[in-house]
């Protein structure tokens, strides 16, 4: 499991797990996570159809659209998890390409 600590100032001590996953490469995709307290309390979570894309891209949506919502209740300190090293590079260095779906289908 990949670790990235988001630093803000609000919420402190709260986890994010995204995932998602498509049926081929590119295929039909979905994204799903949740949101826990420090003490493990479940605070949120979701499962959405994204479409046709890549694996690569499901996981990234995973993880917009929980940090976005994450975002939406005040919650601005984080630790997110992402069991994709890929993704976790995408994270740490921004995505070289115009477009999340050129680059998830290279």
């Amino acid at each position: 499991m990949h670790r990235s600590a988001l630093d803000h100032h609000v919420c402190h001590g709260n986890l994010l797990n995204t995932d998602g996953a498509s049926r081929g490469n590119p295929g039909l995709a979905t994204a799903g996570g949740v949101l826990r307290d420090g003490e493990g309390r479940w605070r949120g979570g979701f499962a959405i159809n994204i479409g046709r894309c890549s694996a690569p891209l499901a996981e990234l949506w995973g993880v917009y659209y929980r940090l976005y919502m994450a975002w939406e209740n005040r919650c601005t300190r984080v630790v997110l998890e992402v069991d994709s090293a890929l993704v976790v590079g995408f994270l740490q260095t921004g995505i070289p390409c115009l477009s999340w779906y050129v680059c998830a289908m290279a």
